[in-house]
């Protein structure tokens, strides 16, 4: 099967017998030189087997060589993670691509690093409308909408199963200064607000958003979680650089699309490290055939509810429903910490291959940063004897996050869109770009008690050094607005059966299991592994690897899809390639100590299984061959560090699709393949797409 990728070529690295072995991309016969990987070459670097088998044993057997012991199973905080070594002596960094040439990438990275956002316009075309390169500041009140947070359909006027029919948006992004944790900083924001609209919407309904970009950097908006099939609906997955170019500042952009799916999504910026900028915001889809369904008088939503098991039932249904966004944050806008990161020494008080770490946290838009004013925390107003619907979105770049209310008990209802047979916890924690949605029943605002503290704590289970500025504990209040009767309200859920000693502390989402049973394929007709890797260059620049590829961003004019379609790929980009619709097994092996939130665009792949160490065809932990009548589906999943996970998916929506880890720094840094699908039927390049592209030239 045709491979494209690269960004690497005569390299050299130590024998263990102390000789020089010198690799390249030379053609041998048929074949390009490396290792084949099932269907599939890895191209680009070649590898010494040897040293892969020896690093292999190492991952198999738990132990590691120097600072690379380190075991998280037990969930222990990673401390002191990766910092900067010679791939000679770990065998997973790599030595990569002439110095003169690395330092021209490393020059084109640095430069478009300082980008924000841009735009298009309605009809699918460019228009010219000069930027506005004015900054000003926006206090507290007008940076946060409280109505982002409340959702349409928590009222009587929001049918669930009403015609299809189209609902458009008109977003102006731009930068202000603001303090959403107490201390200025830059922000991008949409219509003047972070977090931005929120979008809400039915099965069947047609999307469209005209972005204006009146920031001086381009920008793009992605539609996380949406499986946009039809002809050229990929070109409006809003990936930058990969199914479109950067909308440019001064124009304008519009994206049509519809809805295929329900469940708690989100809009972000895919534009550098926009989104942990402040560009992102909640998308709520709805669908008259889930399970969960909201309880509104009168309405068909209430009366064709599924006739499960009475737990089931009961534990379907809620009066009111609401978004919590949680984020970590930094007081700089991203493009600030890119360098650091990337350089010789490291971002300030870690080492190279740390990752930067947030000054604080957010929650709904509001936070508290060490030295910072102190707002009034944001607040969730209940009414008593009712059952809510928590929307929980980890819309940050770092930090898992842990979620919590105190004095009450969460009953997990759906994770990523997939609905699943409801666990009560006491608390969850969500990686990057996770979401859930919980059922909490509000029945402890005696007299006196009206007000609980939702917590919304950063882990530092992803940092690698912690400032003493770090403030982790963040929180909203929870606020009944009249004192709880415990009257038995129809339809609530205030005494479901579930004893007290089945209540698990925290969630283990290795036991969420989908309501809706779908039995994965039995015929797989491909597998393909990628081995994640992070080393440095020639010039001593740390990167990411997937299969010794990092992925580089074309120049801001092109985009990999236009690239495919004229036949001319970009050569430092990993690329599976597939002209029939398949059934792939994906194989995810992490040489790195850190987990890792991975995302693929467009899909939501099936969960076969994980464990320590590399996967080896062989090991009884799992037989890829056997039955998986109902394994989880998601659309983002950690690979824990030092371990696999195999995912299963049927390749069949036609378009270039990202698949990505989703820390912000790791897709910076080229931790970053995609899966052209079905390229005969994607059809042309829409105009407006290649506007984009021309623009971007005159710039």
């Amino acid at each position: 099967m045709p491979l494209y990728s690269g960004h690497h070529a005569n390299e050299k690295a130590e024998a263990e017998d102390g000789e020089s072995r010198t690799w390249s991309m030379e053609m041998q016969g048929d074949e390009p030189a490396g290792q084949r990987y099932g269907d599939a070459e890895r191209v680009g670097h070649g590898v010494d087997t040897g040293a892969d088998d020896e690093a292999q044993e190492r991952l198999l057997s738990g132990g590691v060589e120097g600072i690379y012991v380190a075991h998280r199973s037990d969930g222990s905080p990673r401390k002191g993670r990766r910092g900067a070594c010679n791939r000679s002596a770990r065998r997973c960094c790599v030595i990569v691509v002439p110095a003169a040439l690395l330092l021209t990438l490393l020059f084109a990275l640095l430069r478009n690093s300082n980008t924000s956002t841009q735009a298009a316009k309605p009809a699918l075309e460019i228009e010219a409308e000069g930027s506005a390169n004015t900054t000003s500041f926006s206090p507290i009140d007008a940076l946060v909408d409280p109505s982002v947070f409340q959702l349409a359909a928590s009222g009587s006027e929001w049918d669930v199963s009403q015609a299809v029919r189209t609902r458009t948006y008109d977003w102006t992004i731009s930068e202000v200064i603001a303090a959403p944790a107490g201390v200025s900083k830059r922000m991008l924001v949409v219509n003047g607000h972070s977090p931005g609209p929120t979008i809400e919407a039915n099965v069947g309904d047609r999307i469209v958003v005209r972005v204006r970009n009146r920031m001086i950097n381009g920008t793009a908006i992605h539609w996380h979680g949406q499986p946009l099939s039809g002809a050229g609906q990929n070109y409006m997955d809003g990936t930058s650089g990969v199914s479109q170019c950067p909308i440019p500042p001064g124009a304008s952009f519009t994206y049509e699309w519809t809805v295929r799916t329900s469940g708690t999504y989100w809009w972000h910026a895919h534009f550098e490290g926009q989104y942990s900028d402040g560009l992102y915001g909640a998308l709520i889809l709805h669908d008259p055939k889930d399970h969960l369904q909201l309880i509104v008088p009168g309405s068909r939503a209430k009366e064709e509810m599924p006739s499960e098991s009475a737990l089931i039932a009961q534990q379907s249904r809620y009066h009111h429903d609401r978004v919590i966004l949680m984020s970590d944050i930094w007081n700089d806008l991203s493009s600030a910490y890119l360098e650091g990161y990337m350089s010789f020494e490291g971002p300030p008080g870690g080492v190279q291959g740390d990752e930067p770490v947030p000054d604080c946290g957010i929650v709904n838009g509001i936070g508290h940063c060490a030295g910072g004013l102190q707002h009034s925390p944001a607040s969730l107003p209940v009414l008593p004897d009712k059952t809510y619907r928590l929307r929980l979105l980890n819309v940050g770049s770092l930090a898992e996050i842990r979620f919590e209310i105190e004095g009450h008990s969460l009953i997990v209802v759906e994770a990523d869109g997939t609905e699943v047979v409801p666990h009560r916890v006491k608390s969850l924690t969500l990686a990057v770009a996770q979401r859930y949605s919980v059922l909490v029943q509000m029945d402890r605002g005696a007299e006196g008690q009206r007000k609980w503290r939702i917590k919304a704590d950063l882990s530092d289970s992803m940092f690698g050094y912690e400032p003493e500025h770090l403030i982790k504990e963040q929180a909203m209040v929870l606020q009944y607005e009249q004192p709880v009767k415990h009257d038995e309200t129809e339809g609530s859920t205030a005494s479901l059966p579930v004893p007290d000693h089945q209540i698990d502390q925290s969630l283990d989402s290795s036991a969420l299991v989908p309501l809706i049973p779908i039995a994965a394929p039995n015929k797989v007709d491909r597998q393909e592994t990628l081995l994640v890797s992070f080393g440095l260059t020639s010039s001593s620049v740390y990167r990411a690897f997937f299969n010794e590829t990092s992925w580089e961003m074309p120049p801001a004019n092109g985009s990999s899809v236009m690239a495919l379609r004229n036949q001319k790929p970009y050569p430092d980009q990993l690329v599976f390639k597939n002209d029939q619709t398949i059934v792939m097994d994906l194989i995810i092996n992490n040489e790195d100590e850190g987990d890792h939130p991975m995302h693929i665009h467009g899909y939501v792949p099936q969960l076969l299984g994980t464990g320590a160490g590399f996967f080896s065809y062989d090991q009884p932990s799992l037989d890829l061959k056997q039955d998986f009548p109902n394994p989880m589906r998601r659309d983002v999943w950690t690979v824990p560090g030092f371990s696999w996970t195999v995912i299963r998916l049927t390749l069949d929506l036609p378009g270039l699709w990202t698949f990505h880890c989703h820390l912000r720094e790791h897709m910076a840094i080229g931790l970053v393949a995609a899966f052209e699908v079905l390229p005969s039927q994607m059809g042309d390049v829409p105009s407006a797409n290649r506007a984009l592209c021309d623009a971007q030239s005159k710039i």
